[in-house]
């Protein structure tokens, strides 16, 4: 019996190692945005898939790019930063919260309508939104979902 569960431990490791691990190391990715790449690279967490949750509040983040390889990301929290664009976030279809209140979104909002997971994404305080874009988002996720800048 020992020898095989010795066979199946070679053979799985065998396996494993002809076909590669499609995981991705977080030190394998790169952010334009040092502020977020030290935050990532600084979360604990080894691989991608790991990375569920991201409080990154008033970190002087402006730049997302990067972002999109954090597939795995429920919960994201971008609160007070400097963040313009956010369009690599449309990628991020397993995130429920999405808080970016307090920063200066101007672009990428309307991207958002994939977040169909989502019942939660806070726009407070970003006043230069077009409203035809949180327009857009509501009428795709629900007006319940979307919080507007002035918190309505």
């Amino acid at each position: 019996m020992k020898k095989y569960i010795i066979l199946f431990l070679l053979i799985t490791c065998l396996l494993s190692y002809t076909f590669g691990d499609d995981r991705i190391l977080l030190s394998s990715l790169t952010f334009e945005d040092q502020n977020l790449a030290d935050f990532v690279y600084n979360s604990g967490c080894t691989y991608a898939d790991e990375l569920i949750e991201l409080f990154a509040y008033n970190e002087n983040i402006s730049n997302l790019s990067g972002i999109e390889n954090l597939t795995s990301l429920t919960y994201l929290y971008l609160h007070d930063n400097n963040i313009s664009d956010i369009s690599a976030l449309s990628g991020l279809t397993n995130l429920t919260e999405l808080h970016l209140g307090d920063n200066t979104i101007t672009i990428g909002v309307a991207t958002l309508v994939t977040l169909v997971n989502a019942y939660f994404i806070d726009f407070r305080g970003n006043s230069g939104i077009p409203a035809a874009d949180l327009d857009t988002l509501e009428t795709a996720l629900g007006d319940e979902i979307v919080i507007r800048p002035d918190g309505s």
